[in-house]
C-alpha cells in the first residue's frame, strides 16, 4: 500500500493492519501498531516499515501504550520465488526467538532453503528491511518487554527466557536500543497477573470465527490433555528443552480489542515464549483474513461461506506428534473413533499430571516414548497393526528431529519427509503439515469429504480443481470441511423433521 494510505488506515485505527506495517513518529521517535490509541500524529512526521526490526534499524523505539510486541505477525504464503523464500526465512527467525531458545543459524536456515547463507542474507533484508542479526535481536527485546511488563517474572526469569542469559546484557542491550531501562516498562505495567499464574495478550487481525475454531478443537480433544469449553481452550504441557518442566496453559477470545488472553501456570513461566508462539500458530493469529477472504470470494464456490464465516482459519496443533499421531489412529475411521483411540493412548503412555484444572490430568505422549512402544501393545487398545507401526515410525523420525534441532522445512520439504514414514501417504502427510505447522497452502489429497463436495470421483481431479485456490489452499479446504457439516447437519434436521411428522 502507499503511504498514504498506510496513514489513512492508521488513522482509521483499523485493526485489520495491525502488524501488517508499523508508524514511525519522527518528532517523538516511537513506533506504534495501526491500532494506537495515541493521537495521530501529522502526517509529515511519518514514516512507514513492514516490519519492527526495520524501524528499530532507523533508531525508533516500541511505544509503551499500543505494545507492538503483542501485533500480530504476517503470515504469507510459501510462495516459490525470492520474495517467499526471503518471507519464510524471516518467519523463522523470529519464531526461534520467541520459542524462548537459541536463534535458528542463517546457516541452518539456508541449508534447508537449499542456497547460501549469504543469498539468504540479502533475500531477509530485501523482504524486512533489516540483517538477521537486527531483526533477531529486536525479537528478543520485545519479548523482554512482553514478558517484564505484563507478567510478575523475575527479571532474571525475564533475561533467561528471551534468550539474554543475565539481567545485566539485557539491561545494556536494552538501555542501548531504546534508552530506557527495562525496570522502567515493569513499573509503567501492563496486565499482571495474579495468584502465580502468568497472563500475556497477543493480538489478531479481525474477523475470527473463535467458536468455529473451538468447535473443531473440542471435536479433536484428548480427555485429560485437552479441555474445550466455555470460549476456553485449555491443555497441559511439557517443556520441550527439559522434560521435566510442565504445567498447563489456556487461552480465551477478548473480541472487543482484537486480541487472545493467554493464561500460563507458574511452573511454565519460562516456556512463556514458546506458548506464546505455539497459540499463534495454534490459533493462526497471524493469518489476514481480508487478504484471504477476497481471494478465495472470487469463486462462486466459496463466495456465500466467505460471507457466512469470515475470517475463518486453520485450527493448529499445539504438539506436531500429537498431531501426527492422531492423523494416523484417524486414518479410514470416525472421528469418534479415532478420539477414542487417541484416549486410550494418552492414558497409558501420558504421564498423570496435577493441575487443579478440571479435566487436565495428564501429559500427551512424547515421540521419545512412543518410540519405546511394540506394535503388540498399541494393538491391546485397538490399533491395528499397520497404523501401530506407523505410530512408532513416526515417533523414532520426530525423535531424532528433536535431537537434530528440527529446524522446519517449506511445507513441499515436509510433506514429502512424512511420506517417508511407512503407512503416511498424501491425506496423513498434508494433513499434518496444514495443522501442525499451520501451512496455508496445502490441499488435503485423498480426502473423502472434499471430493464430494468437489463432485468428483478421483483425487487427480480434485487436485486440478483447488490448483485454482493458491496460494490459500488450507484456507479452501476448512471452508469445503465448513459446508460439508453445515449440510451433513441439516440432513440430519430434516430426517428429524420427517419422523416428527410421521
Amino acid at each position: 500500500m502507499a503511504p498514504d494510505n498506510l496513514y489513512a488506515a492508521h488513522a482509521a485505527r483499523d485493526a485489520r493492519f495491525d502488524g501488517v506495517y508499523f508508524l514511525g513518529v519522527k518528532s517523538t521517535g516511537v513506533y506504534c501498531r495501526s491500532v494506537c490509541p495515541a493521537k495521530t500524529p501529522k502526517r509529515v512526521n511519518c514514516v512507514f516499515f513492514m516490519g519492527a526490526a526495520a524501524a528499530e534499524r532507523e533508531g525508533f523505539r516500541p511505544s509503551l501504550r499500543c505494545l507492538p510486541e503483542c501485533a500480530p505477525g504476517v503470515r504469507l504464503p510459501d510462495l516459490a520465488d525470492a520474495h517467499g523464500l526471503g518471507a519464510w526465512a524471516t518467519r523463522e527467525l523470529m519464531s526461534g526467538v520467541r520459542r524462548g531458545g537459541e536463534a535458528k543459524g542463517v546457516e541452518e536456515i539456508a541449508a534447508r532453503a537449499g542456497v547460501t547463507s549469504r543469498h539468504l542474507r540479502r533475500l531477509v533484508l530485501a523482504h524486512a528491511g533489516a540483517t538477521p542479526i537486527e531483526i533477531v535481536q529486536t525479537q528478543r527485546l520485545l519479548m523482554a518487554k512482553q514478558l517484564a511488563g505484563q507478567t510478575k517474572l523475575s527479571m532474571d526469569g525475564v533475561a533467561r527466557a528471551s534468550g539474554f542469559g543475565s539481567v545485566r546484557r539485557l539491561q545494556t542491550a536494552f538501555r542501548e536500543r531504546y534508552g530506557l531501562s527495562i525496570r522502567d516498562v515493569r513499573r509503567k505495567g501492563g496486565e499482571v497477573a495474579n495468584g502465580g499464574v502468568l497472563t500475556l495478550q497477543v493480538g489478531y487481525r479481525p474477523p475470527m470465527q473463535w467458536e468455529h475454531m473451538l468447535e473443531f478443537l473440542a471435536g479433536r480433544a484428548i480427555p485429560g490433555v485437552e479441555v474445550v469449553g466455555d470460549g476456553v481452550y485449555a491443555r497441559t504441557w511439557r517443556s520441550a528443552s527439559d522434560p521435566k518442566v510442565s504445567g498447563w496453559w489456556r487461552v480465551r477470545l477478548d473480541a472487543a480489542r482484537h486480541r487472545v488472553m493467554i493464561e500460563v501456570s507458574e511452573g511454565l513461566a519460562m516456556e512463556a515464549g514458546e506458548i506464546v508462539a505455539t497459540v499463534r500458530r495454534m490459533f493462526d493469529l497471524d493469518a489476514q483474513p481480508q487478504v484471504i477472504d477476497e481471494w478465495l470470494a472470487r469463486s462462486e464456490r466459496f463466495a456465500a461461506s466467505v460471507k457466512q464465516a469470515p475470517g475463518l482459519r486453520i485450527p493448529g496443533a499445539a504438539d506436531g506428534f500429537e498431531c501426527g499421531v492422531r492423523a494416523i489412529l484417524g486414518q479410514q475411521v470416525t472421528l469418534k473413533a479415532a478420539t477414542t483411540l487417541m484416549a486410550r493412548v494418552a492414558s497409558k503412555w501420558g504421564a498423570p499430571l496435577e493441575t487443579g484444572v478440571a479435566g487436565l490430568t495428564r501429559l500427551t505422549p512424547t515421540a521419545a516414548k512412543m518410540s519405546t512402544v511394540s506394535v503388540d501393545e498399541l494393538g491391546e487398545l485397538g490399533v491395528i497393526r499397520q497404523r501401530g507401526k506407523s505410530i512408532i515410525a513416526l515417533a523414532e523420525m520426530m525423535k531424532k528431529q528433536s535431537k537434530d534441532g528440527g529446524v522446519p522445512q517449506r511445507a513441499e520439504g515436509m510433506i514429502e519427509e512424512l511420506q517417508e514414514v511407512p503407512g503416511i501417504g498424501p491425506w496423513t502427510a498434508r494433513y499434518i503439515a496444514m495443522r501442525a505447522w499451520g501451512s496455508p497452502d496445502v490441499f488435503v489429497s485423498g480426502d473423502l469429504v472434499l471430493r464430494k463436495m468437489l463432485g468428483v470421483e478421483r483425487d487427480r481431479e480434485a487436485e486440478r480443481i483447488a490448483e485454482a485456490w493458491r496460494p490459500w489452499r488450507s484456507y479452501a479446504v476448512m471452508h469445503l470441511w465448513r459446508m460439508a457439516s453445515q449440510d451433513a447437519q441439516l440432513s440430519k434436521s430434516k430426517v428429524g423433521t420427517r419422523r416428527k411428522q410421521k
